[in-house]
């Protein structure tokens, strides 16, 4: 029994070593997890720091980036510059005029020894306005006369008619469109003169609440047969919405025809007119038909392609009511036009969306002038066309004009080729104007929050050297003779605005291929002040700067500074340009523009022109599209989600 007892205890022994054994193998395990898992959480919080450091470094040179830029629109990034623990390399490639890609990686605590890097890219944007200039000369329903010798190097557009004298020619192709009327035939409003107290925002273009608001239509019916002219939406956006088509279709049973052979006009929205508030957007047709006072017709709003951060917004009067004779004339919203159902913008079938329709009326004509090109109007007399003439009918040309077009001499270019005949031709149709009251407004609102000068004895008169913009100065601004004055963004001038004899205006180098405003604009006096007088050797320049050398403007980097005059007077000049007044864009929107003796410009636009005796206007096939900005000093800034990681 003992040697039993013996032997057992020698077992237990045994294993108790072993279990000992193990445990310590356990512990050992266990210690070496820990010592493991704390080196690895070292290591990872060691990580997540250098992670956090590099990206604040690679920030930092994005911001440095967008800061050297509002600096030297000419900067294209640095190396290796140090910032907090480590460096960042920055580069700027221009995408186009208002965006640039800025990348930047950082290096973690330098570019040699990097422990870790990190790559950031961002776009750089300016606020900007492209403001599409096809026409050396394009004019509204004022006309154009051109005084003995004067001269436009380049085409006309005109909405009026075409006037000349002895002397007088245009180098390049005239256009007189067909005659609007002052007043729309049918139209709503209410809303925006504030008749109704009813009035909603109508998003459109894409699904909203469920609602596929693709196309949105108003119903009208004409007062009269005539040709339709234009049409007028009161719209806004958000974002930056793209050009829309809209389109004039027949009705079909109370709504718009789904048969294509309907669709009687099409025309396009172009999204740069459409602000961020209210504003009557002009739409002009393709073709200018014949509308039946008998039918109704529908406007229809084309869209699809929209989003909620991009899309336009359509006026809309939840009461039914306005200037037209359709009955049943709410709005309508559908997927498609073509193939799907229409609802009503209103549960009530009662609501209206802001709009205006003007017809044709009378005719315009080109008259005394001599064309270099072609020449498009309903009627010609008095002319010599070197190119092709194009006219409503046989009648509608004189005798002198047609025999010239058969056999040209001098003033044409040699060697003498015959001119073309075309008739019947309907006249062209009226060209919308490249600005709308509400880009206007959108540059003032920008003026505005630059501040706002005090004036002496109503006028604001800036010392010589001196830099203004964005800024509104509510009274005359006055630049005195031989002083400059630099203009670093949108001015607002709510008077009249006189550049002295031999002051030069210039651009901020900081703009580079960018341009801005200056607005004369009293909303409180719009037919009597608002008026710009550019007296003689006026130097306007762009952001190339001026050379004190040759007493002339740098050459032009494509940026300039538009004059933009508001004067709502029919018998009064909004501008005058005087002898020998350099480049500049001149715009006028219910006035017209004088460019008197040996005047130059490199664009203008207004209501209506008068050339005076030997004054001339050079087209630059820069301002095609220019971008106008409405920020301070072109200020560039991150775009919003632009932010990426680059692996």
């Amino acid at each position: 029994m003992a040697l039993r007892l013996y032997g057992s205890t020698v077992s237990q022994r045994g294993q108790l070593l072993i279990i000992a054994t193990i445990f310590l193998a356990v512990l050992f395990i266990i210690a070496f997890s820990l010592s493991f898992a704390v080196t690895r959480s070292s290591t990872t919080i060691k990580k997540t720091n250098y992670e956090k450091k590099s990206l604040n470094v690679a920030e930092a040179g994005i911001q440095k980036a967008i800061s050297t830029l509002n600096d030297s629109s000419s900067y294209t990034g640095e190396t290796n510059t140090a910032f907090g623990d480590g460096q960042f390399t920055t580069s700027v490639t221009s995408i186009n005029s208002t965006t640039k890609q800025i990348d930047a990686t950082a290096y973690i605590p330098n570019a040699a020894n990097p422990i870790i890097t990190k790559h950031l890219r961002a776009n750089a944007t300016i606020d900007a306005t492209f403001i599409s200039f096809t026409y050396g000369v394009q004019i509204g329903e004022g006309g154009l006369t051109l005084k003995q010798n004067s001269s436009i190097t380049g085409s006309v557009y005109s909405n009026g008619s075409i006037i000349g004298q002895t002397g007088s020619f245009i180098t390049g192709d005239a256009y007189v469109a067909a005659g609007v009327d002052a007043t729309p035939d049918q139209f709503h409003d209410a809303c925006a003169t504030g008749s109704s107290s009813t009035c909603q925002n109508y998003d459109i273009g894409y699904t909203v609440s469920s609602q596929k608001r693709n196309d949105v239509a108003q119903r009208f019916k004409p007062n009269t047969n005539k040709n339709l002219v234009k049409a007028s939406l009161r719209l806004k956006k958000t974002g930056t919405p793209s050009d829309a088509t809209i389109m004039v279709i027949e009705d079909d049973n109370g709504v718009p025809s789904g048969n294509g052979g309907d669709i009687v006009a099409t025309g396009t929205l172009q999204g740069s007119l459409v602000g961020s508030s209210y504003g009557w957007i002009d739409i002009t047709f393709a073709a200018n038909p014949s509308l039946i006072d008998s039918k109704y017709y529908w406007l229809v709003f084309d869209g699809g392609s929209y989003t909620a951060a991009n899309h336009f917004i359509w006026s809309y009067d939840n009461n039914a009511g306005g200037n037209y004779l359709a009955a049943n004339a709410n709005g309508k919203y559908s997927e498609n036009y073509s193939n799907k159902p229409w609802n009503n913008v209103n549960s009530n079938a009662n609501g209206d969306l802001e709009f205006k329709i003007f017809l044709g009326s009378g005719t315009t004509s080109i008259d005394g002038a001599i064309i270099k090109g072609d020449a498009h109007a309903h009627s010609i007399s008095n002319s010599k066309i070197c190119g092709s003439a194009y006219y409503y009918g046989a009648s509608t040309i004189d005798s002198s004009s047609l025999n010239f077009l058969n056999s040209p001499g001098n003033p044409c270019d040699t060697p003498y080729t015959n001119g073309t005949s075309y008739q019947p031709i309907a006249d062209p149709t009226p060209q919308a104007m490249m600005i709308s009251d509400a880009n206007i407004t959108d540059w003032e609102t920008s003026a505005v929050a630059g501040g706002t000068k005090t004036c002496t004895s109503g006028s604001y008169t800036p010392a010589n050297g001196e830099t203004i913009g964005p800024v509104k100065i509510p009274c005359n601004l006055v630049i005195n003779g031989g002083e400059t004055v630099t203009i670093n963004g949108p001015v607002w001038v709510a008077g009249d605005i006189t550049l002295g004899n031999s002051s030069i205006i210039k651009l901020a180098p900081g703009f580079g291929g960018l341009s801005t405003t200056v607005i004369a604009d009293d909303p409180a006096n719009l037919t009597t002040k608002g008026i710009i007088d550019v007296n003689n050797g006026v130097k306007v320049c762009g952001s190339a700067g001026y050379n004190t050398g040759t007493n002339q403007c740098n050459p032009s980097n494509g940026s300039y500074i538009m004059f933009l005059s508001t004067h709502h007077n029919a018998t009064t000049n909004g501008i005058k340009l005087k002898n020998n007044s350099d480049g500049a864009i001149f715009y006028t929107t219910q006035s017209k523009i004088e460019v008197e003796n040996n005047s130059s410009a490199k664009q203008i636009t207004g209501w209506g022109v008068e050339l005076e005796n030997n004054s001339n206007i050079v087209y630059e096939i820069g301002l095609a599209s220019s971008a106008f900005t409405t920020g301070p000093g072109a200020s560039w800034t991150v775009a919003n989600e632009s932010w990426s990681e680059i692996p």
